[in-house]
C-alpha cells in the first residue's frame, strides 16, 4: 500500500512503528522525523525514542512542538498527554 502512495501520513507512521517492534530504532527516528509536522501522532512516539536514547533535551523539545499543535487543533487530550510527558522528564 505504500509503494501505491509514498505520501500517505498514516502509512509512513505505521512504517515506523514497525521500525520499532522491530528493534530498528534510528529507521524509525527518522521515519517520524519525515513526517509533516501537522500529523499529531508522530510527536509523542518521537518523543518516546528520544526520551529512551537519553536525548531528554530534544525530547522535551518535539512534545513541546506536539502540544503546540495539540491546542491548534483543539485535540486537548493529546496537547495533555505530551503536556504530562514533559512534566515527567522535568
Amino acid at each position: 500500500m505504500l509503494a501505491e502512495d509514498p505520501s500517505d501520513q498514516f502509512l509512513q507512521y505505521a512504517l515506523a512503528l514497525e521500525f520499532i517492534k522491530i528493534g530498528e530504532r534510528q529507521a524509525a527516528v527518522e521515519a517520524l522525523e519525515h513526517l509533516s509536522d501537522d500529523y499529531l501522532p508522530k510527536y509523542y512516539q518521537l518523543g518516546k525514542l528520544l526520551e529512551e536514547d537519553e536525548k531528554i533535551d530534544q525530547a522535551i523539545e518535539v512534545y513541546k512542538h506536539g502540544v503546540a499543535l495539540a491546542r491548534k487543533t483543539g485535540d486537548l487530550k493529546t496537547a495533555n498527554e505530551l503536556a504530562e510527558a514533559i512534566w515527567m522528564l522535568d
